[in-house]
């Protein structure tokens, strides 16, 4: 009888050996993986926020008198990560700048002065600039871009001129408004016209 139970349980330890592996191995992969070091802070992106924008984008093209010395654009900029330091510029007829490195550069540093969700900026724009009116391009649409980053603007000549950042993890967002000119005198937001 204990040759007989023996044997036995040497045919059920041969039969159950390699499904008791598989088994074993498949076991194995429900294990959580082992807990390592905490992963590099990832830089999260500045943003323009879309409700803030002033002319309103959804009522279409703004136009804008040449009678009038400049119009103003306002947005709100944020930035997730709060020790980021903002920059901004804009671009008129980005397509046509010859020199858009030289578009001035603005600095939001972070601080006890900064909102933390995000901080209104201001630039005024005139409809008489020269990248708008030179060669006879009034009855043309033309593009008033903001560009923000949270790293500074390359001040050398690299393309595309004026929107690569010096540091390559750096990270940028952008709005471009739809503006048209007339020649029609109309009320001028900032209550002067243009001599």
């Amino acid at each position: 009888m204990e040759l007989l139970q023996f044997n036995l349980m040497r045919f059920i330890q041969k039969q159950l050996g390699p499904a008791m592996v598989v088994m074993g191995g498949l076991m194995g992969c429900l294990l959580p993986p082992p807990i390592g070091q905490a992963p590099d802070e990832y830089n999260l992106p500045p943003q323009i926020i879309p409700d803030s924008l002033t002319p309103d984008p959804t009522e279409g093209p703004k136009l804008m008198s040449i009678h009038c010395s400049g119009y103003p654009f306002f947005a709100r900029i944020s930035d997730p990560d709060q020790n980021d330091t903002l920059y901004w510029r804009v671009f008129l007829d980005y397509h046509r700048d010859e020199n858009p490195i030289l578009s001035e550069v603005q600095v939001l540093p972070p601080g006890p002065n900064r909102l933390v969700d995000a901080d209104l900026i201001q630039f005024t724009i005139s409809p008489n600039n020269e990248l708008f009116i030179g060669g006879g391009r009034m009855d043309e649409a033309h593009q008033v871009e903001l560009l923000v980053s949270d790293r500074p603007f390359e001040s050398q000549p690299i393309a595309p001129e004026g929107r690569v950042l010096v540091d390559e993890s750096g990270l940028w967002d952008s709005f471009v408004w739809t503006v048209e000119l007339t020649d029609e005198a109309r009320s001028c937001p900032m209550g002067d016209e243009s001599p």
